[in-house]
């Protein structure tokens, strides 16, 4: 069943006019994210032990972030997204779960990774995420950063996050290097609202065809 979720899976947060807004089960004046949201509350809830999702702009990630869990973006074409459709958002969205754990997202990614009947691409099976899981590593050279990509500002309690994180992958040997990508924010935030205003107008478009209804502008 599908708890709750914005119109077109837009916002960053759940408040659809259909259902209202959703909860964030931690704290109920909080929301919990989204577009994901009704999926991170349930499953934050016990309602569930995993709820899917659907991530273009964050919206696995965010709601996972607001509520606690586990939230894995997979790569672009290891999920599918068919039949009805082969790509969304010229590729930006992918589909997976929200969970308490690594270990059920990796189960469930053994379970639902590979190509659905004509889909466009796909990235090559690279065998069980599970099994890989409980292997050890190695000693590796993980990237950090604690500035924001989009934006300005980042909550003290996300940079305690970080910082805490950091700490724990050097404690078990791990060489942490401060570093990012440099990426022009307005140039990118640009070229992804392009993208996602002409996808969402075709939604829309879609949407009405098969509800029998005329879009008003």
């Amino acid at each position: 069943g599908k708890t709750n979720t914005p119109e077109f899976g837009l916002t960053p947060f759940t408040e659809s006019l259909a259902l209202g807004p959703a909860r964030n089960p931690w704290d109920t004046s909080r929301t919990p994210g989204g577009s994901s949201g009704g999926s991170a509350a349930a499953v934050a809830a016990r309602m569930v032990p995993f709820a899917s999702g659907g991530d273009g702009g964050g919206s696995i990630r965010i709601p996972a972030s607001a509520c606690g869990l586990f939230g894995l973006k997979p790569s672009r074409g290891r999920t599918p997204l068919g039949p009805e459709i082969g790509e969304a958002w010229n590729g930006f969205v992918i589909e997976h779960i929200l969970s308490r754990s690594v270990r059920d997202s990796a189960a469930m990614l053994d379970a639902t990774q590979g190509a659905d009947s004509g889909a466009p691409y796909a990235a090559p099976l690279p065998g069980s995420f599970l099994e890989a899981m409980r292997q050890s590593p190695g000693k590796m050279r993980i990237a950090f950063s604690g500035r924001p990509m989009l934006g300005k500002n980042v909550s003290p309690e996300v940079l305690q996050g970080l910082e805490s994180s950091v700490k724990l992958l050097q404690e078990l040997g791990h060489e942490l290097v401060e570093d990012a990508p440099a990426i022009d924010g307005e140039a990118f935030s640009l070229a992804f609202v392009k993208i996602l205003a002409a996808e969402l107008r075709a939604d829309i478009e879609e949407a009405a065809r098969a509800a029998g209804k005329k879009v008003s502008v």
